[in-house]
């Protein structure tokens, strides 16, 4: 356990910043006799640690991430997602505000908008965008045409994007939003470069617009483009339990 000197923190409380599970679960896995402080079991949810204590919950030993952020923003196009651009371009860190040093999860191209995720927690950002995670990702892409059918499966069971790479993932919806455009929501897991655009294009499709609008459980629900906020605890929490949902299909 690595706790802060300045820090007093009760059991509970510091379990679930170590992403066990909410602060109230933490309770229950605490009084069911798991959980060794200094080498005993310890009941007490409540009890005071200290810097020096050393937190065991089967065997494993806790450490806080009681010091880490994560932030979501509306991403508007014109932003280029890196921390730092050489050539002084707009980028996604000209549009938040905080003390710690973020980073983006993954990336949006500068033309994309929608969800955007930025933390210092190396461990979740990992997890988030690793293919073996399988975290989903929805987009909302409007193109020129409509899917058939044949395109829907090849793009489920996997689309030629390069020389030796796949891209897959799957139709949720399509619906015509005009004579020649069409509004497609699509689910991907393994979140490759550019990975959307480059489906479409092998299908011969042209992309005319490209919003995320969820990174697993996170939204933009209430935020305008531009704007950001801090994930709440639970938030965070639920990220880093996020297991694979299967989309229902609608082709209406």
């Amino acid at each position: 356990m690595t706790l802060d000197q300045s820090i007093s923190m009760r059991l509970n409380k510091y379990l679930a910043s170590c992403g066990v599970a909410s602060r109230r679960k933490c309770e229950d896995i605490i009084r069911s006799g798991t959980v060794l402080v200094n080498g005993e079991i310890e009941v007490n949810p409540f009890r005071l640690l200290l810097p020096e204590d050393s937190i065991l919950l089967d065997d494993q030993e806790m450490f806080s991430l009681v010091d880490t952020e994560v932030i979501v923003l509306n991403k508007p196009d014109g932003y280029i997602t890196t921390t730092n651009d050489p050539q002084g371009r707009n980028t996604v860190m000209d549009l938040v505000k905080s003390p710690n040093r973020l980073f983006p999860v993954g990336r949006l191209d500068k033309d994309t908008t929608g969800v955007l995720l930025l933390t210092n927690d190396g461990n979740l950002a990992y997890q988030l965008t690793h293919p073996k995670y399988q975290v989903e990702k929805v987009y909302r892409v409007q193109i020129m045409g409509f899917l058939s059918n044949n395109d829907i499966e090849q793009i489920k069971s996997g689309v030629m994007i390069g020389s030796d790479e796949t891209g897959q993932g799957e139709v949720l919806s399509q619906n015509k939003v005009s004579k020649s455009v069409t509004e497609i929501e699509l689910v991907l897991t393994q979140g490759k470069k550019r990975e959307v655009r480059r489906i479409f294009s092998s299908l011969g499709y042209k992309v005319i617009a490209l919003q995320r609008i969820s990174f697993g459980s996170i939204t933009t629900d209430g935020l305008n483009l531009g704007h950001w906020r801090r994930l709440s605890e639970e938030e965070a929490l639920s990220l880093r339990r996020e297991k694979v949902v299967t989309g229902t299909v609608d082709l209406r």
